[in-house]
This record gives structure tokens, sequence and C-alpha cells, in this order.
């Protein structure tokens, strides 16, 4: 079984007629969380988040939009309810990506825009090996590999769906060339559970990790602008 990720570029804003008639598209309780939001930006890239989802359910599942009803895990991943089925789905959104990946096992995924940070924020939420491993990087490297560690975590976490409850120095990966290395320091059951890793290429400014249970990596990843993405769910909706 091989994994479908998608990646939506947010190139120009959606207006507010467009949302209206987007946002019937979804369940109230997320239009009211979408509505909250104060600013635009962060409303369309939620929009795009939630229709992504149901964009990539509906390809994959082959159920209809107004058939879908989610759930939530005791730790608040979102979970298909109706119509029963075996498949996982992730979104990560950040600075003009909103990205996605559906599959038949546990996945994750996470995108994040390079910023310059505080190194600091590594030594509180990194592991030791992994701090050590950042710090012994030459400083023009730092902040690239930074963003490798921490979207490689976050994806694992959201794979995992255990949420803020799952500490972040409690498991390590590492990047070296094209390999990717994961350990766990909890002595859980997780330690016998097999857990894969692959970045994919979204510019030089971004960095994009999928971390998946088990099963296959498409060897290419979906790409659509925000109007080519909102055009093919809306003609998918007419189906």
């Amino acid at each position: 079984m091989i994994a479908e990720i998608y990646v939506v570029n947010i190139k120009n804003n959606i207006d507010d007629f467009m949302c209206k008639k987007l946002l019937a598209y979804l369940d109230q309780e997320k239009r009211d969380k979408i509505k909250k939001y104060r600013k635009p930006e962060d409303a369309h890239r939620a929009l795009i988040g939630a229709l992504l989802t149901r964009y990539m359910l509906q390809k994959s599942s082959g159920c209809r939009n107004e058939e879908m009803s989610f759930r939530y895990n005791p730790y608040g991943k979102p979970i298909l309810e109706y119509p029963a089925s075996s498949l996982h789905f992730n979104i990560s959104h950040s600075g003009s990506w909103v990205v996605g990946v559906v599959h038949q096992a546990e996945a994750g995924i996470d995108v994040e825009k390079i910023r310059r940070i505080d190194f600091k924020l590594a030594e509180r939420f990194f592991s030791n090996q992994e701090y050590r491993d950042l710090l012994e990087r030459a400083p023009s490297e730092r902040l690239s590999y930074f963003y490798d560690l921490w979207t490689l975590k976050e994806s694992y976490i959201k794979a995992v769906g255990k949420g803020l409850s799952l500490p972040l120095h409690s498991f390590s990966v590492a990047v070296q060339e094209d390999n990717i290395s994961f350990m766990n320091h909890r002595g859980l059951s997780e330690d016998k559970e097999r857990f894969q890793f692959r970045q994919y290429e979204l510019g030089h400014d971004y960095k994009l990790a999928v971390c998946l249970k088990e099963g296959d990596f498409p060897a290419t990843i979906v790409s659509m602008s925000s109007d080519e993405f909102l055009a093919s769910f809306l003609q998918l909706q007419d189906k």
C-alpha cells in the first residue's frame, strides 16, 4: 500500500463569495472554528486544510462529502467516523503551503516555513542526542537541520496520534545524507513498531516530512495551486 501526499500552494487570497461557498461543504463545528480566525490568511489556510481532508478521503474511499462525519481520539486527533474505513489522514500548514497525507496505516505530515529561531528551543525540546548533533553541524547548516529534526519529530507525533502528551525529547531522529534514523527513549510498545520517514522538497525556505507506520512512500507528490485545488475539489462534488 502506497500513501498519497498532496501539497497546495496558496498564491492568492480567497474572496468572500468563494469562502462562503466553500464553507458550506464543511460541518458546522469546523465552519465556526474557521470564522474565529482574525487574520484572513490564517482562515484561508484552515479552510484549505479542511477541504483537503475531505478531498483526500473522497478520492481514496469513493464516498461523498456529505456522507462524512468525524470524531476525535482522546488526544484530539480527528478520525473518519463514517463511512467506516481503515484510512488514516493528517494535515499540516505553514506559510503559503497546506499539505496532507492519506494512508491505510498510521500517518503523519508536517510542513514548516524556515524562520530564524533561538536555538535554545532545541535545547528545551529536543533529546540530548539531537541537541548534540545540531551543535556539531556547521553554523551555516544549523537552521536547516533544526527544521529537518522539527518536522520529522512532528510528523511522528502526529502519526502516533498522542499530541502533546508525547514529549518531543522522549525520542530521537537523525539525518545522515538520505538516511533517517529513529530511536525511542521511552521503553514503550512503540519500540516494536516500525515507523519510517521521508522528506520531500518544497522549495528552499520550507521543510516537509512524512511519517508512516507501515507501507510505502510515493515517488512523487500531488502538487497544486490553491486555484487548481479548489477547481478540482468543486468538480469532485459535482460527480
